[in-house]
């Protein structure tokens, strides 16, 4: 597993694409798009998610996950909307394109809010503490078992 914290959905592409990240695996699971949503609308984040599928697909025959975008404390009241309808659109999309999409935002969720013990105190909520990255490193861990 590796991470890279604050990228963006085409910072990642363009990554992928000039190959200073290796996605040759079987098996990409690719979680992005929470440093989207503040500036993007839904159309263009799914936009930057299809030209990164087919970037990954240029360079790799590795099946393809799509990690469903977390919602977080510090914005929560600002961004859910916007979170809500990526991850709606998301579901559909990677139909279409012959992708798994997986519900990893329900983890973090209790009642319709993201789950502040999940997530760091420090940052207000922006990134997920040690017992929030340990439940997301299982959740993926049983993703890749079930392929």
């Amino acid at each position: 597993m590796v991470a890279f914290s604050g990228i963006t959905i085409a910072r990642l592409t363009y990554m992928i694409q000039s190959k200073q990240i290796d996605v040759s695996a079987e098996n990409v699971i690719v979680h992005v798009g929470t440093n989207d949503i503040n500036s993007m609308d839904t159309g263009s984040i799914m936009s930057s998610f299809s030209n990164l599928i087919s970037v990954i697909r240029d360079v790799s025959r590795a099946k393809i996950v799509i990690s469903g975008i977390l919602p977080r404390p510090v914005d929560w009241l600002r961004t859910n909307d916007n979170v809500k309808s990526v991850n709606k659109e998301l579901v559909g999309f990677c139909k279409k394109r012959k992708v798994r999409f997986v519900h990893t935002y329900k983890i973090v969720l209790h009642f319709g809010m993201p789950r502040r013990d999940l997530f760091a105190v420090k940052d207000r909520g922006l990134h997920l503490n040690l017992e929030g990255q340990r439940l997301l490193k299982a959740f993926f861990v049983n993703v890749v078992a079930h392929l």
